[in-house]
């Protein structure tokens, strides 16, 4: 019985990985060969492949963020032990590659799409937009060093909403968060469709609705918590519509986007997949997923910087193969240095840090263990590097 188990969650854990692959495989894949125009980048010519709607990558890794949360919330003890957690999973590899892009963008150009829906200029950063992206201050006005950066912000929001409701509703917190999805992403909607309406209000409601309480990307975190809890069910059937809304409106947003092409792409990609299973037992995206964080905090600024290297001296899809290669490189070293050795003692550190305020104590516990998970829970040795 209990390898049997040992056997399921270590398939599970592989699959996560394969998951994470795959999603930043397609973050990268758009913004290499369609997020800056190709002209823009030095070539005279497009990729021959293009890939339109890189956000479903950021979707999957909300889905994957939404299972592991759940797993992770329902193993801590208090609400600081939860912060904790996350927080020194996220922050020393941010700061590492915050640090990296900031430097680099002293020394190497960058592309720049002055205009239009696809504008990309990062190259003036001074170093309190360093500052403000330290501590992800984007909100009150502060530049992103990359724009990447944007997803994690979305990511510590729902940490903090989460973890609120959590501690205020004890083991009702899934289905309270699961409604204010739903409620929120619903009323987001309508007021995109009706933005015309709306008119100047639209602004405002716009910056709650996005900026502060981040409604659009709520049910992608809530679909994967459902999972996690087995909850295959009407709730999820919604959630999984107003995604669905989403992806959508999001594609629908790209000037560039072609449905065949993008079919094209995916069979393609389907292909790897199948290749990756058959011949490498999966190996290929496992590993790509193991690096998947670091991947994305590295590869936008950089990658684009070396495309445009690289594309006189050997064409725009040999620089980006060849871009891929050094970033992957890049984001090895950047998680062995950063990401892995010092989340331990940050989450210590941490910890002690919010005991300080009163998130470790009695009054902070969030009292979701069930007993069997206290029992199955006792004796066991926590791995060395945990999701």
């Amino acid at each position: 019985m209990v390898m049997n188990e040992l056997r399921l969650t270590q398939e599970k854990n592989l699959f996560i990985e394969q998951l994470r692959g795959m999603a930043v495989l397609f973050v990268l894949i758009y913004h290499y060969t369609n997020r800056i125009p190709a002209m823009y980048m030095g070539s005279d010519i497009a990729p021959s492949v293009e890939f339109f709607t890189g956000k479903i990558g950021v979707y999957i890794f909300f889905i994957i963020s939404g299972y592991l949360i759940a797993k992770t919330i329902r193993n801590s003890e208090t609400l600081g032990e939860f912060y904790a957690k996350r927080l020194s999973r996220i922050w020393p590899l941010f700061i590492l590659a915050n640090t990296v892009i900031f430097i680099w963008l002293h020394y190497f150009p960058t592309p720049v799409v002055p205009e239009g829906p696809k504008d990309f200029d990062v190259t003036a950063r001074t170093f309190w937009d360093y500052f403000g992206t330290l501590f992800f201050l984007e909100d009150f006005g502060f530049k992103w060093v990359d724009g990447v950066f944007w997803s994690i912000l979305v990511e510590l929001k729902y940490y903090l909403y989460i973890g609120i409701i959590a501690l205020i509703f004890g083991k009702r917190y899934l289905h309270v968060f699961v409604w204010i999805a739903i409620i929120l992403a619903t009323v987001d909607f309508a007021v995109y469709l009706h933005m015309d309406v709306v008119g100047d209000d639209y602004v405002l409601l716009n910056r709650l609705l996005h900026g502060i309480v981040v409604a659009q990307y709520l049910p992608f975190f809530a679909i994967g918590m459902l999972l996690y809890h087995r909850e295959v069910n009407l709730l999820l059937g919604i959630c999984c519509v107003l995604a669905s809304a989403q992806i959508i409106v999001a594609a629908s947003l790209n000037p560039d986007f072609q449905i065949t092409e993008t079919i094209e792409f995916l069979t393609l990609f389907s292909v790897f997949l199948m290749f990756d299973r058959l011949v490498c037992k999966g190996q290929i995206t496992r590993y790509v997923g193991e690096y998947s964080y670091s991947i994305y905090l590295f590869h936008q600024v950089i990658g684009f910087s070396l495309i445009m290297m690289f594309v006189p001296h050997m064409g725009i899809d040999m620089a980006i193969i060849v871009s891929f290669a050094l970033v992957m490189a890049l984001s090895v070293a950047g998680s062995w240095l950063a990401e892995w050795r010092f989340r331990r003692p940050l989450t210590r550190m941490l910890i002690q840090g919010f005991s300080m305020i009163g998130l470790t104590g009695k009054h902070a516990a969030l009292h979701l263990k069930d007993d069997e998970d206290i029992e199955q829970n006792k004796g066991k040795v926590i791995p060395a590097r945990s999701a």
